[in-house]
């Protein structure tokens, strides 16, 4: 069935039809722009980690582990222009008050990924620090992604089991494919597919209020500055542990793994 717009009624025509180009799409192909990005993600995961606000016209593209619920609690005071701040920070695909990019026509998200009108940003991390806090948090801890991660790494033993850092980093030396790694240990060069896209300001996690503000001060958001709280959900204090948990050759195998985004982490933080 092709859905076809309706120039009869009293809301833009435009709009309905991008609605229709969209719908007509959906059930046949992810859109030809996101086929540069195959080999790195899936369709899924690139819309769960995009958070677009047409209003405002930026887009956060989440790196976990690196502030990723601070940001989008903050932002969720503005794009709701209002309303109830929703509580959930992390909601499903399609609970989200953000756009999402399978929600937009092509020639849209065009603009928004290499265009000059969106304001593209992100935050990062010391890749070390954050490989070893998202060890702590997901392998570690007993939250609900632990069971589905040690069946992925450790198949052969049960959920009771608890590798250790080294175990772990023997089983990210192994991934081949970087569509292989779990979000949450992906290299954020990957996650952010620097190779591609342009952004106008990435911040570090080790000096995070600082950058916040800058991105705030861009956007023109109409958000506090002073008193914002960050969300310690998840916190681990990698920073701190570094030495306890960091061999001679852990470091090693690590910065073999991790030596692009190390690279790209060093720039960034010499770059602002």
């Amino acid at each position: 069935m092709k859905i076809l717009p309706r120039p009869d009624l009293h809301a833009s025509t435009d709009a309905f039809e991008l609605f229709a180009e969209r719908m007509n799409k959906m059930d046949t192909q992810v859109p030809s722009w996101f086929e540069r990005f195959t080999d790195q993600i899936s369709w899924d995961e690139f819309n769960q980690n995009f958070h677009i606000d047409l209003v405002n016209k930026y887009v956060y593209v989440e790196t976990p582990k690196a502030a990723c619920s601070t940001v989008k609690s903050r932002l969720l005071k503005t794009i709701t222009r209002g309303l109830p701040v929703p509580k959930e920070i992390h909601p499903t695909l399609y609970g989200s008050p953000f756009v999402r990019p399978y929600q937009l026509p092509d020639r849209m998200m065009d603009e928004i990924l290499f265009g000059d009108d969106f304001f593209r940003f992100s935050f990062v991390r010391e890749p070390l620090e954050r490989v070893l806090s998202a060890y702590l948090d997901k392998i570690r801890r007993p939250m609900p992604q632990r069971d589905r991660l040690l069946k992925r790494f450790f198949p052969e033993v049960g959920s009771d089991y608890e590798p250790t850092f080294g175990e772990f980093v023997d089983c990210l030396g192994k991934i081949k494919s970087v569509k292989n790694f779990d979000k949450h240990w992906r290299p954020q060069c990957d996650l952010l597919f620097v190779k591609h896209i342009t952004y106008h300001h990435i911040g570090c996690m080790a000096r995070f209020e600082e950058d916040w503000a800058k991105v705030v001060g861009d956007l023109q958001l109409n958000i506090p500055l002073e008193g914002e709280k960050s969300i310690l959900w998840h916190a681990t204090s990698a920073k701190e542990k570094l030495d306890t948990y960091m061999t001679s050759g852990i470091r090693d195998a690590l910065i073999a793994i991790y030596e692009d985004d190390i690279a790209f982490y060093t720039r960034i933080m010499k770059e602002n």
